[in-house]
């Protein structure tokens, strides 16, 4: 059986000559070309692979009902956009679609679309960060800060048939296997605001194994417990990568040293196991691993949290000297970010499972959505830039869909002119509509609001950072 996985990247230089800007990437003449290169359209056809793929991205860029989200709905909406002899049964559309070749042509659509982001805007847009983000950047020596999780997407019943997609969780009661699903590894750029790299797999593929280290250089890595592994730590540890992962309570080793918040030292638990520490001592420690490998742990209590929750562990091999305890359990928050991403491309962008058992079709999908994500990502970039907006929302701008619909139905149909009137107006009205509110009081005890969080991790560095 066929597995089920799929890499995007942005290492990707995979442009054309004419593709110089989103505009041209997603124009009709450039995913025309794809499609000829990539032998997904040999010879002139009756079925237009441009328009099918530009109609459907405008509807998942629309607040698209679960009930429309069919293969139907998108095949008579192609239909509806074509003069009457160029119109295609249901059949032959899908036909069109499953193909190794359709979703070559979309991946390398999506893999341009990311190349021209991290090209073109990456280096404008960090001149436009918080003077406190820009502190914690540099006291951690890092150009950027990647936080990695998986997320997953229920696939139908029929799929475990046709390609490896084997679902999360138990069996069924009536003995059925767990419904068959797809993870997306999603590794986000808090600089860019979105994905610098994505791998698809089945739901039950390792966390772990899609962690790229070339993706990494010059970055702090925020993982969650899911990503726990020695062997990975050291590999990242000898890359130079920094890394701050949620450990467990449970986490066994012996201390070497510990040391208060305030960098005084605790010689009373030297040589005892980190689970001999008292529940509500805020400490520092380096322990010896079961497998010899010395590893900085930041242990914290918090009162007001959830029974399970008011005991933190955190992994980490950034030196005391750049961050302290207190520091870095603050910026483990920060990792909220790329739950509220995935969020935002499920709520927003239609993330989820088309009604087709077709591997291809699937996917093609998938990269669809990614691809409205990413132009709206651009989009929002692109009026952060022009108008100067410093307190842009990424929810608000991924659920903000009515002009991106028209947008994308404009490449599709319209010409050059009126595309570049709906743009122009487009970056307006993110600029007016898709700012951050002024957080609540709830917000601000609860450290919900990132420029509030990372002003009290960059007004604290001096205080703690006193162990050499």
């Amino acid at each position: 059986m066929e597995p089920l996985s799929l890499f995007l990247s942005n290492l990707s230089t995979n442009l054309s000559p004419s593709a110089k800007n989103l505009l041209s990437v997603l124009s009709k003449d450039n995913i025309r070309d794809i499609a000829f290169e990539c032998k997904a359209c040999i010879r002139k056809r009756k079925f237009s692979l441009s328009s099918y793929l530009l109609g459907s991205l405008s509807k998942l860029c629309s607040s698209t009902r679960s009930s429309e989200f069919t293969l139907n709905d998108f095949h008579m909406n192609y239909n509806r956009n074509q003069a009457e002899a160029l119109r295609m049964s249901h059949k032959c559309i899908h036909k069109q679609l499953d193909s190794d070749e359709a979703l070559a042509v979309v991946k390398t659509i999506v893999e341009q679309s990311i190349s021209l982001f991290s090209h073109k805007l990456a280096k404008k847009i960090k001149k436009y960060l918080s003077e406190d983000l820009t502190t914690i950047l540099k006291a951690l020596g890092v150009k950027d800060i990647i936080l990695i999780d998986g997320t997953e997407i229920d696939l139908q019943y029929s799929c475990a048939a046709n390609f490896g997609c084997q679902g999360k969780g138990r069996d069924r009661l009536d003995g059925e296997s767990a419904r068959p699903g797809a993870k997306l590894h999603v590794a986000y750029s808090l600089i860019q605001q979105t994905f610098i790299y994505i791998d698809i797999s089945e739901a039950v593929g390792s966390e772990r194994d899609r962690v790229l280290k070339e993706y990494l250089k010059d970055c702090l890595l925020i993982a969650d417990r899911g990503y726990i592994d020695e062997e990975l730590e050291k590999s990242l540890s000898d890359e130079g990568i920094q890394f701050l992962i949620r450990g467990k309570v449970n986490t066994n080793g012996t201390i070497v040293e510990a040391f208060t918040e305030d960098g005084s030292i605790l010689k009373e638990y030297t040589g005892k196991k980190l689970k001999d520490l008292p529940k509500k001592l805020n400490c520092d420690v380096t322990i010896r691993t079961t497998k010899g490998n010395a590893l900085r742990i930041i242990h914290r209590y918090n009162p007001a949290a959830k029974d399970e929750d008011k005991i933190s562990i955190l992994r980490t091999n950034v030196r005391r000297d750049k961050l302290g305890s207190k520091q870095l359990y603050l910026l483990y928050r920060v990792r909220w970010n790329i739950e509220l991403f995935n969020k935002a491309n499920k709520s927003g962008n239609n993330l989820k499972s088309i009604n087709s058992s077709k591997k291809n079709v699937i996917l093609i999908f998938i990269l669809l959505s990614l691809l409205a994500s990413i132009i709206k990502t651009f989009c929002g970039t692109k009026a952060v830039l022009k108008h100067e907006i410093t307190n842009l929302s990424l929810l608000k701008l991924h659920k903000y869909n009515d002009l991106f619909a028209d947008f994308v139905n404009a490449l599709a149909y319209k010409s050059r002119s009126t595309i570049y009137r709906i743009f122009k107006e487009l970056l307006a009205n993110i600029a007016e509509f898709c700012t951050r509110t002024t957080p609540s009081q709830r917000d601000r005890i609860l450290l919900k609001d990132l420029p509030l969080l990372f002003w009290q991790i960059a007004n604290q560095l001096g205080a703690s950072c006193k162990i050499a």
